[in-house]
């Protein structure tokens, strides 16, 4: 927003709003900075929500003291900040479980998103070495109605967030040996006991890896969350499509206004029979002319929900979980005012759901070790659709 040459840019963050005045017409830089003053006040307090902006102002102000003077920006790093902050934070204990940390759905305490770079005086004096990554994948999928998989990859990374009395090196060890295919190269194309990558980019802050013999990489932590290797595969390195979904029609025997339609829901079952999809959205788009979409009785709904948006045509499928194997079936019937027949005019069909545990590229992180001091680890697998859908 513009008012009398003085432009007003502003940020949402869980409700709390960063607001920012300048002269200059700087949208990017003065966007990226509010990112990056909402990522710090996260980093010092443990949280962004409003209870933690009020119980922390005083570390708040201190912190904005440090990065602007004069109206010009001066320090924006987390090591940089750290000793020059007094205030001690004071930890709000989030009130929502929905979310977690590195933003996925919450799976241990809250201390594992919520804890602050500077520790209150109290904990400092049974302080421990504490150390939690997530490996996250999230996939694209492109796939006919006849199973056939199109294309599809994966995008990876591994994030960490270390809070460790000294900054001595972390060691991380993964399941199986990881390989980044060169172009020609058919040598690893038949050898089932490595991991395949078409590309991998490793941080800086890993000093030395040997990932294809040891299967280890070393992390020298940084300060806060950081990224430690982002990766992806192609489907030609045989990676596991988790989920398959397909869509029958057929006209209705009574009416020439209703189109009768079962949506299929399918989790693969692999070697971890435990495996779950949880959070399941499919989402159907259907022709214009369809006025209403019901289900045939609630008893389909045993665990999940059924929505059609009139507006833009997309009919919503909500299943709370699935577990693996197992297969859930969704009868529904759409009305619509038109003779002419629509069976050919359905999807394309999308796939949203979260697979806890669970990584589709096989990368596994399986232990981490602080040279001889202990550690606390908390480590954890997800996918994540990005791009999946059913033509």
């Amino acid at each position: 927003m513009v008012k009398n040459g003085v432009h007003l840019t502003s940020l949402e963050k869980e409700g709390v709003f960063f607001v920012l005045v300048s002269k200059n017409n700087g949208y990017a830089f003065i966007s990226h900075l509010l990112l990056h003053i909402a990522h710090l006040v996260k980093e010092f307090c443990g949280s962004v929500c409003e209870e933690a902006v009020k119980a922390n102002w005083m570390l708040i102000y201190e912190i904005l003291e440090e990065i602007i003077d004069s109206g010009y920006v001066q320090i924006t790093s987390v090591a940089r900040l750290k000793p020059l902050i007094q205030a001690q934070p004071i930890l709000i204990h989030p009130k929502t479980t929905q979310y977690g940390f590195f933003g996925l759905e919450k799976t241990t305490d809250y201390n594992a998103e919520s804890k602050p770079v500077i520790q209150p005086a109290w904990e400092q004096l049974q302080r421990k070495n504490d150390v939690y990554v997530d490996v996250i994948e999230k996939m694209n999928l492109e796939m006919e109605r006849n199973g056939t998989v199109k294309s599809s990859n994966i995008r990876g990374l591994i994030k960490m967030k270390a809070f460790i009395e000294k900054q001595t090196d972390i060691k991380l060890t993964f399941q199986t040996p990881i390989d980044v295919e060169q172009e020609g190269d058919l040598r690893q194309l038949f050898n089932t006991n490595r991991i395949r990558l078409s590309e991998i980019k490793i941080n800086d802050c890993v000093r030395e890896n040997d990932l294809e013999n040891k299967r280890t990489c070393i992390v020298r932590p940084k300060e806060g969350e950081f990224t430690i290797l982002e990766y992806k595969q192609e489907r030609e390195f045989g990676h596991i499509v988790p989920i398959r979904a397909s869509l029958t029609c057929r006209e209705n025997d009574s009416s020439a206004y209703v189109l009768d339609a079962t949506l299929s829901l399918r989790l693969i079952a692999v070697i971890n029979t435990a495996l779950e999809a949880i959070n399941v959205t499919v989402r159907i788009a259907v022709p214009a002319l369809v006025e209403n979409a019901s289900i045939y009785s609630p008893k389909n709904l045993p665990n999940g929900s059924f929505d059609f948006d009139r507006r833009t045509s997309i009919v919503k499928w909500k299943v709370k979980r699935i577990k693996a194997g197992e297969e859930c079936l969704l009868p529904f019937k759409l009305h619509y005012s038109d003779e002419r027949p629509i069976k050919e005019d359905m999807g394309p069909i999308y796939v949203n759901f979260e697979l806890s545990g669970f990584t589709c590229s096989g990368i596994r992180v399986t232990s981490m070790q602080l040279g001889s001091e202990s550690i606390r680890s908390w480590i954890r697998h997800v996918t994540l659709a990005d791009d999946y859908r059913i033509i």
